[in-house]
């Protein structure tokens, strides 16, 4: 089961692909209308909430995740889900979305894997201007 924190483009794009994929997935998000912009197509569970809550994270069903994803804009938000996904339910793996590429050494010592969307467009940027494929 994979849990998705954030309902943004990111948290859409992740959400609409890994369900076509037929995984298991939940989404939670503060706010209705980005869960509801899934659309009908969507199987997996949508869930209005905050990811540090955990009454809403017991709805997911955390206990039973494999995979956390804080994919929010807010990068705090970020920090303070994917610590309490990996400290309080001990989920096993936990994947952040930060656009600060300085804070990635801080995440690794907690055992949080990251992204970083500056990292990843900046390094495709450059294999585009050096005519490399990628």
């Amino acid at each position: 089961m994979i849990i998705i924190y954030g309902c943004g483009q990111m948290g859409q794009h992740l959400a609409r692909k890994l369900g076509k994929q037929e995984l298991n997935v939940t989404v939670i998000d503060p706010e209705r209308l980005n869960l509801e912009s899934l659309g009908p197509e969507f199987k997996g569970e949508m869930i209005m909430g905050l990811g540090i809550d955990k009454d809403v994270l017991k709805k997911a069903h955390i206990s039973e995740a494999e995979v956390f994803l804080a994919v929010a804009r807010d990068i705090n938000t970020n920090i303070m889900c994917a610590l309490v996904a990996k400290r309080l339910f001990h989920v096993p793996r936990v994947i952040a979305r930060i656009e600060d590429p300085t804070l990635v050494e801080l995440f690794c010592k907690f055992q949080i894997e990251t992204i970083s969307p500056t990292t990843a467009a900046a390094g495709q940027i450059e294999r585009m201007i050096l005519g490399q494929k990628g």
